[in-house]
């Protein structure tokens, strides 16, 4: 699923682009999601309360806020480097500030279906090509960081930690409701309290593990087999 917004507050045409988007996606063997959005201020509130997206059709000439201004937003204040973002203009004047938030492509209007085509392709190609992410909901705004990054999940009442290489960030959740998505990339409960990147485990000890940070995690007397087990199931894949 590739989740794409259209932000133009030219109803008709943001229809059209959303039915170009759906006729590509067909073409391509792509199941999408798309929303349409009228002005800046309609789409920023959309990113950060409704959901993630992965890629956005901004047009620059919009009302109180612009295209240009909204995705200066996007990637300086939500800090949001995932997203693809394709320019929608009329006009054919602006320059350096564009390349500022770093656009995956400029389109003139009025827009040719094979060259939108073209650059929905690339788009997909690049989500398609990203590495791993995991996502969650912090406040109004949606977040993505990499599995690679996170060391392990801490629970924390109603709260969740994650500990980064980069160091921790807290969003509201339980370990239970992240599992599913984490298991198959090598996230594995040693006690209740905590959801352990395999990867980023330095030491196995009976009673604990010791992190690539150098934080000390306690294996629970429940744990301590299913722990014992998945390490040899691990070590045995590299006989």
């Amino acid at each position: 699923m590739i989740n794409i917004a259209v932000c133009e507050d030219d109803v008709f045409l943001g229809g059209q682009i959303e039915t170009m988007l759906y006729r590509q996606a067909e073409a391509a063997g792509v199941v999408i999601e798309t929303e349409v959005l009228t002005s800046a201020e309609q789409c920023l509130k959309y990113i950060r309360e409704e959901g993630m997206v992965d890629l956005l059709l901004l047009d620059i000439e919009l009302g109180k806020m612009n295209g240009i201004e909204l995705a200066a937003i996007i990637r300086n204040e939500l800090h949001n480097d995932y997203m693809q973002i394709v320019y929608v203009s009329s006009k054919q004047s602006y320059a350096m500030e564009l390349f500022e938030s770093r656009p995956l492509h400029f389109l003139v209007k009025p827009l040719d279906e094979e060259k939108l085509a073209k650059v929905f392709r690339k788009a997909v190609k690049l989500i398609d090509n990203s590495e791993e992410t995991f996502c969650y909901k912090k406040g109004y705004t949606y977040k993505k960081v990499f599995l690679s990054e996170i060391i392990y999940f801490e629970a924390n009442n109603r709260e969740v930690i994650m500990h980064t290489v980069s160091g921790t960030d807290t969003f509201y959740g339980t370990l239970k409701s992240i599992y599913p998505e984490l298991q198959k990339h090598g996230f594995f409960f040693c006690h209740k309290s905590f959801l352990v990147h395999y990867d980023k485990v330095k030491i196995f000890e009976t009673t604990q593990l010791i992190m690539h940070n150098e934080d000390v995690i306690s294996i629970s007397q429940g744990q301590r087999k299913a722990v014992k087990e998945l390490q040899l199931e691990r070590e045995m894949r590299y006989l």
